[in-house]
């Protein structure tokens, strides 16, 4: 599924009722960029910067709205698994939990602390970045890992360290 729902974000209120079947029947749900998020910025560099940085900007602005509007709380045992590992939001789910507690508009609207819905999702493996990965596996459970790849569109990326 894209990041952009029915094109108006994951968070869209008109969802709920497909997030709770899908929830209902177990499914899991492949979340993937689409067009990238800063993509003013990026023209001058090919598809480099469009790819490296506006997918995983998407997919990290898509599930932190998800998470932000409460969304999550309402189909707790929902399964997601984000491409890319989640963009950025291994990385900065310290930042967003510390945000949301000081924000008198949204600490009192959620369960938990965002960190705790993004330790129930699951995560592709696909950073190319072995430092990447261990903060990835350092938030979450390393069973909710799964291998991810960008073939056919890139060749398979083979990192010496992730081979050992």
């Amino acid at each position: 599924l894209s990041t952009h729902g029915r094109g108006f974000g994951l968070d869209d209120p008109e969802l709920l009722p497909v997030w709770k079947e899908i929830e209902a029947l177990g499914h899991v749900v492949f979340i993937h960029p689409h067009y990238g998020v800063g993509n003013e910025h990026f023209g001058d560099y090919g598809h480099t910067l469009f790819l490296a940085l506006g997918f995983p900007f998407e997919t990290t602005t898509a599930i932190s709205r998800l998470i932000c509007s409460g969304m999550l709380d309402k189909v707790p045992d929902l399964k997601l698994l984000l491409a890319h590992s989640g963009g950025t939001l291994p990385f900065l789910a310290g930042r967003l939990d510390s945000c949301v507690k000081h924000d008198i508009h949204l600490r009192d609207k959620l369960q938990h602390a965002p960190s705790t819905y993004l330790k129930r999702l699951y995560f592709d493996s696909l950073c190319y970045h072995v430092p990447a990965m261990e903060c990835t596996s350092r938030l979450i459970d390393p069973s909710q890992m799964m291998f991810g790849t960008d073939h056919p569109f890139f060749p398979p990326h083979v990192d010496e360290e992730i081979a050992k």
